[in-house]
């Protein structure tokens, strides 16, 4: 499209010097709130700010000082643009957008949850407009397109508790119900609950156990598979039974197939921080920080119930009542306060 010479209309320049200039001032004004906020103001910040440069910039090209028929112009050719770029970004632009309002709609994971999807696998951090973010176990963030997860299947741990196990072999020369005794109490040692132990594979040279069970600190999912297999070793080795196959066995020990135990057997050291505690510190930052979130929510509510209670409450009952909406109310506060000194956490944990 060929446009004809631009022809100003001077009277129109003041409007859109003013126009241009408070959409700067706007723009950079909520961007800035945006991004103190935590999560960087999550889905609903970021659509503010589409929503807000996406007015704006409408503004600016309605206070263009043109004439009203190259204005009209202008219009038509910023359609087309939008257009093409609308065209040629949909498969992930869009893709992204609209799947980032299905898992807001749905609320498949929270706020620190732990999710796998497609080989990744951490805890939830951040929820955005395009993107969702996972602090590894390396305790490196991950940032996933939206798409892919409305896409592919997403395992997330319930946390009500989840079941963790682990395998290990055993040789035929040992008794099975003997190996599930050791299993079953190196289950019991770390507290699983409704344990139990499933022989997986008759293989070539050895029996393969897997022991599993029932999870309530979803929290502690890494430091308690680890500690699982460390009380298997422990209390298999201490039942005089060797964790390796009779192939093992064959070529090492010809001469004297004396099975091979480690001459001490006991709890090893564990450090002082579980490596939850550093590898997923922005996770459990932002799980606190909903969990605040929807206390405090609560709490107002019940002391706008309480405050009703106060108008419609006789003088012998309302002083009761009164007490318990200042205990309500004492408790937001604190919780508000508590949130605050989360987000500024938040924060300087991002910069």
């Amino acid at each position: 499209m060929v446009l004809p010479e631009p022809r100003f209309d001077p009277a129109a320049l003041p409007a859109f010097a003013v126009t241009f200039l408070v959409f700067l001032l706007v723009a950079a004004g909520v961007r800035k709130f945006v991004l103190s906020l935590p999560e960087r103001g999550g889905y609903r910040g970021q659509l503010v700010i589409f929503i807000v440069v996406t007015l704006g910039l409408l503004a600016v090209l309605i206070a263009l000082p043109l004439e009203d028929s190259l204005r009209g112009q202008v219009f038509q050719l910023v359609g087309l643009v939008l257009s093409a770029a609308v065209a040629l970004s949909s498969t992930t632009f869009l893709g992204n957008l609209i799947a980032g309002g299905m898992l807001r709609t749905i609320r498949h994971f929270e706020l620190g949850d732990w999710v796998r999807v497609e080989g990744h696998f951490g805890r939830v951090t951040e929820r955005g407009l395009l993107h969702t973010e996972i602090q590894t176990e390396d305790r490196d963030l991950t940032t996933l397109p939206n798409l892919l997860l409305a896409t592919h299947p997403v395992k997330v741990v319930r946390r009500s508790g989840t079941i963790i196990g682990a395998v290990v072999g055993i040789g035929y020369d040992v008794p099975h119900a003997r190996v599930e005794t050791s299993l079953l109490r190196a289950a019991a040692k770390i507290e699983l609950e409704d344990a139990f132990v499933a022989v997986k594979e008759l293989g070539d040279f050895a029996v393969t156990y897997r022991v599993a069970g029932k999870l309530g600190e979803v929290d502690r999912l890494i430091s308690r598979r680890s500690k699982l297999r460390r009380a298997m070793l422990d209390a298999l080795h201490e039942d005089g039974i060797e964790i390796m196959s009779p192939k093992f066995m064959n070529i090492l020990h010809r001469e004297a197939p004396a099975p091979v135990i480690p001459k001490e057997i006991g709890d090893g050291r564990e450090g002082a921080v579980a490596p939850e505690e550093v590898a997923f510190d922005k996770a459990d930052v932002a799980q606190g920080i909903e969990a605040k979130r929807a206390a405090i929510a609560e709490l107002e509510a019940k002391t706008a119930e309480l405050e009703k209670r106060v108008s419609s409450t006789k003088d012998e009952a309302k002083a009761a009542v009164e007490r318990e909406r200042d205990r309500v109310q004492a408790e937001a506060n604190r919780l508000k306060e508590e949130l605050q000194s989360d987000e500024d956490q938040l924060k300087d944990q991002e910069s």
